[in-house]
């Protein structure tokens, strides 16, 4: 049966959603800030409520959200297209088109330095005095640390170091000066900060001047200058000055004395205007350490002024007065130059001068027994300075300024001299052979001290004129000898018995503190034949026995001819051949003894039989 059948069909309208808008929002930047973007204006045509998302050009994407802003931030530099898309919230399957793009270009961030604060610090003051000035509050815009500078003219012409925030400065002529300062990034130095605001700074001519050692070492004596320059209206003038509590004082000049209540130095007065040098020797007390001050003053008809120049003094490195290279370490070099010194007189430019005999017998103390030496605060100077590595730090040392660099050099008169070494013309391994150094002192010269270096290995014996072996840096040393005679020098040595090549000998002759390169032969190879006696033997006439019977019972007696013969390269003197009685051809322990035979002199290449 057929029957018909209805099929009811509802059509809807389709929804859209529009494309929204094209961004707005900052088209640059840098490198780690955040921007804020917005679209908008997408709608759908079923009345839906609208999500949107970015795409921020990166291959990275925002969530879907109603709002229509979001923020951003980019790892990397470039130029970026962002764009925004919208979709239904309610059947989020219905997306719109992508909106326009929207170039946005991210750069690298700039670093910016604050400008730090202005110089605080006197105002006034005198030449030659030294003057402690602060800045700070810099800070990088990347966190980095800052370092700072200052400008103590106010025009660029007298710049200190880059460095810390507190700074010194010492001027040498009066006048007012602005002090201003800056600070840059020490990661990358060529980003600034501008310049601070200035302080002015009237400083005025010193009439007295203080002057100091670098640093000064406990138990060692040091020397106080003041110089004062009173000008031509001064009636009359005195001084006064005060050490560190507790440090010694003695040799002051111009009849000046001690003040034991007050502890001061007293000079004076002096009725007149003449310039003078007023001097007296201090010695800082064992176990002394720290920065250490003097103050004092000069009263110019009545009127005090307080003396300029040094007022400040810093625990050195506790190095010996002869370590011009100031690394706690003794070279022949600066042994002998420090020797010439006392030996003429001269003076040193590091304390104490005159230099006493002690002092440079220290030193060639110290030299002999290994070159490196360390302070022990323990001891009066210069015993407090022994061999041997110590707990001396490097970190407090102040260096000789170059005008006393080039004073020492200048001040000692250096001479010249010769050194020759002699070798045998070849060595063997295990044999011991001489070694000689003639020396030809210069007629000036004072002092002199010689140093040799042997082959790697080699063992040294029999060093003569009181030589001895420094087994630290392997050299033979001979001296400081005070005078400028001739000497020959001499060692002995012996090669390891598996030395094989050839090798090498070096060395010095330091003559008042000027090394000169030993000269004369250096070189030695391997002998190629003994130079000794090399003795070998052999029958001649092979040995035969002989018995026969005897009222005592069986005698027997071996004959035969052997034969000696010297191969060497040195004639051998008288020794003895023993012949022994052995059950194999080799010398065995218990073998009996048969005969011993005394040969004559064997001269090289010959024979002696028996």
């Amino acid at each position: 049966m057929t029957s018909d059948k209805t099929i009811t069909a509802s059509f809807g309208l389709a929804e859209i959603v529009s494309t929204p808008s094209i961004l707005t929002g900052p088209i640059s930047g840098t490198v780690g800030t955040s921007y804020n973007y917005s679209t908008g204006g997408s709608t759908s045509n079923l009345g839906h409520s609208i999500e949107y998302r970015f795409d921020w050009g990166d291959g990275t994407y925002s969530n879907w959200s109603s709002s229509t802003t979001a923020l951003k931030s980019w790892s990397s530099t470039g130029t970026y297209t962002v764009k925004a898309q919208a979709r239904c919230a309610a059947d989020t399957f219905v997306v719109s088109n992508w909106s326009s793009g929207f170039s946005v270009t991210i750069t690298a961030l700039t670093e910016t330095i604050t400008i730090p604060t202005t110089p605080s610090g006197p105002t006034s003051g005198f030449t030659g005095t030294s003057y402690s000035y602060t800045t700070g509050g810099s800070s990088s815009s990347y966190g980095h640390s800052v370092e700072y500078q200052f400008d103590w003219k106010g025009d660029g012409s007298d710049l200190s170091p880059w460095g810390a925030a507190t700074r010194l400065k010492i001027w040498t002529t009066a006048g007012t000066y602005s002090v201003r300062a800056r600070a840059r990034c020490t990661l990358d130095t060529s980003v600034m900060s501008g310049w601070s605001g200035s302080v002015q700074v009237a400083i005025a001519s010193s009439r007295s001047t203080r002057t100091l050692p670098l640093s000064y070492t406990p138990s060692l004596p040091l020397t106080v200058a003041i110089t004062i320059n009173p000008g031509q209206t001064t009636q009359a003038y005195s001084a006064e000055d005060s050490p560190p509590n507790g440090w010694t004082v003695s040799n002051i000049n111009e009849n000046g004395q001690w003040d034991d209540v007050n502890k001061r130095v007293k000079w004076g007065v002096f009725f007149d205007n003449n310039s003078r040098t007023l001097t007296y020797q201090v010695t800082p007390p064992i176990g002394e350490t720290g920065v250490k001050s003097f103050s004092g003053k000069t009263s110019f008809d009545g009127v005090n002024e307080v003396t300029g120049g040094d007022s400040r003094i810093e625990l050195g490195a506790l190095l010996h007065p002869a370590d011009t290279s100031l690394n706690f370490e003794l070279s022949v070099s600066e042994v002998t130059a420090y020797a010439a010194a006392w030996r003429s007189g001269q003076s040193w430019p590091v304390p104490p001068n005159a230099i006493p005999i002690e002092y440079p017998t220290n030193a060639g103390y110290l030299w002999r027994n290994g070159e490196v030496y360390h302070h022990d605060a323990t001891r009066i100077a210069p015993s407090c300075w022994v061999p041997g590595a110590g707990a001396g730090s490097l970190s407090v040392m102040r260096n000789l300024s170059l005008k006393n660099q080039t004073s020492l050099r200048s001040q000692v008169v250096l001479s010249t001299g010769t050194a020759t070494r002699d070798l045998p013309n070849c060595y063997t391994p295990s044999v011991v052979m001489p070694v000689s150094i003639t020396v030809t002192p210069g007629q000036g010269t004072q002092v002199y001290a010689v140093e040799d270096s042997p082959p790697a290995g080699w063992t040294v014996s029999d060093i003569n004129k009181n030589g001895g072996w420094d087994n630290v840096k392997k050299k033979v040393k001979w001296g400081p000898f005070f005078d400028h005679n001739n000497r020959t020098l001499t060692y002995k040595v012996t090669p390891p018995s598996d030395e094989t090549g050839t090798k090498t000998f070096s060395g010095a002759a330091s003559f008042d503190g000027k090394n000169v390169v030993i000269g004369g032969e250096l070189i030695l190879g391997r002998c190629t034949s003994s130079p000794l006696p090399d003795l070998t033997g052999s029958w001649t006439i092979p040995p035969k026995q002989t018995c026969k019977n005897t009222s005592r019972g069986q005698k027997c007696t071996i004959k035969g001819a052997f034969t000696i013969n010297n191969i060497g390269n040195r004639d051998a003197s008288s020794t003895y051949v023993d012949f022994y009685l052995s059950d194999n051809d080799n010398y065995n322990e218990g073998d009996v003894l048969l005969k011993s035979v005394r040969t004559g002199k064997i001269k090289t290449g010959k024979k002696q039989g028996d």
